[in-house]
């Protein structure tokens, strides 16, 4: 090390570069700029909404298959966001798909039953209005992952959900079910209580003690390390048993959730929409062949260009907010009035003639934006360094590239040492002026 009393001066001109990776749209709750919003339900002051994703020049004087998609969760969170994708995919093949919301556990304080007849209720809204949004009422599927899968085998399975209730002349049962590892398909429920002692899986909302003849036709994907895969496979072999159509396709090497957009280079993403589209082909519902791998790659192309977009977003939020606290920093050690700014009084001899060169109003004081233009012509170190220099602290010429010290000019420096050029990962010319500060 030199020991030299020499302070660095660093003057930083670098391209900006995307920092962070883009959180998925998995937010809640969600916003999609194509999609059409209606309110299927209100419990009290929450209201409950579905999103529609409709084919190309889609007339409500048709009559397409819909699909209405109950996200994942485990009861206590999640967004419709996670069939969105999905969603596009089969508006894409010519039906009208929803991904619907309900009430989880986190955000309402609800348990798995009330999670239930909100899924009902999504089910008996779009038929309901099946004339108006240009749907055949007889063409409806529910579909789900996980806790949404079991949502959709519940409507599907189950004929008495309205028990207690007044008759509905509606019916909310869907005439074919697409389940992403639903859960509990089988005779073990989860062991889970609620708020007031009673189980949340009692037999009344779980699939297989309704089994009956007549059932919607059904597909069912899990991937083979799956723990709830061993139900599935019960509850197939009774549903066959009483004549339903139940099929069930497993993956190996994979687990629950396996299907989501994101996975293993979206393999299994792309391998259940395609198995779920011809399922829909073997129904009537869909023709031709699927165009998964065509949607992928568009989708690929659009997920990369909003990957771009969001990095660069991210990276000026978070030097904003570096701008932000360095700049709190100097106004914490010499803004003595708090005001916001720093006057002539308050900033130290020693850095005076400097740093009032910053003052563009000559008004014998720094404001918060002139500070944030020092900030921004140093590195990101400003407020440590000029707050270090103020009270007469000394560096060494081994300061790493992107330390900063207050902003001297050449003039400034009293028997300048040496000026280098080098360039940081061949995008980021540094300039790097050696001196000694008197």
């Amino acid at each position: 090390m030199n020991a030299k009393r020499l302070f660095l001066t660093s003057m930083i001109l670098m391209l900006a570069q995307s920092a962070h990776a883009q959180e998925r749209d998995r937010g809640y709750p969600p916003r999609f700029p194509n999609a059409e919003v209606k309110v299927y339900k209100k419990v009290g002051d929450v209201a409950l909404r579905m999103f529609l994703f409709k084919p190309k020049n889609h007339s409500p004087t048709e009559s397409r298959p819909a699909l209405v998609f109950f996200f994942g969760g485990g009861f206590t969170g999640g967004s419709p966001a996670q069939f969105h994708q999905h969603c596009r995919y089969f508006a894409s093949r010519g039906m009208l798909a929803v991904t619907a919301d309900y009430r989880v556990k986190n955000r309402h304080a609800t348990v798995p039953a009330d999670s239930i007849q909100d899924g009902k209720d999504a089910m008996r809204w779009i038929r309901a209005n099946s004339k108006k949004l240009g749907i055949d009422p007889k063409r409806i599927v529910a579909a789900g992952g996980s806790a949404g899968g079991l949502i959709a085998a519940c409507v599907g399975v189950i004929d008495d959900l309205d028990s207690g209730e007044s008759e509905n002349p509606i019916s909310y049962a869907p005439n074919a079910m697409v389940l992403f590892n639903p859960a509990i398909m089988g005779t073990k429920p989860v062991e889970r209580t609620n708020p007031d002692g009673s189980p949340s899986f009692a037999k009344e909302i779980m699939p297989y003690f309704h089994i009956r003849k007549g059932l919607p036709p059904s597909i069912m994907f899990y991937g083979e390390q799956d723990k709830f895969t061993v139900g599935a496979r019960e509850f197939q072999e009774v549903a066959r048993g009483m004549g339903n159509r139940c099929e069930l396709q497993t993956w190996k090497g994979v687990g629950h959730g396996f299907f989501n957009l994101g996975r293993n280079d979206n393999k299994e993403f792309v391998a259940t929409l395609q198995a779920a589209d011809k399922f829909l082909v073997s129904l009537g519902y869909l023709q031709g062949e699927p165009s998964v791998d065509s949607f992928a790659k568009t989708m690929t192309a659009e997920v990369a260009k909003s990957d771009a977009k969001s990095k660069a977003q991210k990276r000026q939020e978070a030097r904003r907010k570096a701008k932000e606290r360095d700049i709190a920093r100097l106004l914490k050690d010499f803004d003595k009035n708090k005001d916001g700014e720093l006057e002539e009084s308050e900033i130290p001899d020693a850095l005076q003639k400097r740093l009032l060169r910053l003052d563009a109003n000559e008004d014998g004081k720094l404001s918060k934006a002139e500070l944030l233009k020092l900030r921004a012509r140093l590195g990101q170190r400003t407020g440590e360094i000029i707050t270090g220099a103020a009270r007469g602290e000394r560096y060494d010429d081994t300061l790493e590239v992107g330390d900063a010290a207050p902003d001297f000019t050449l003039s400034d420096l009293a028997g300048k040492r040496d000026v280098t050029l080098s360039s940081f990962q061949g995008k980021r010319p540094v300039v790097l002026i050696f001196g000694s500060y008197t």
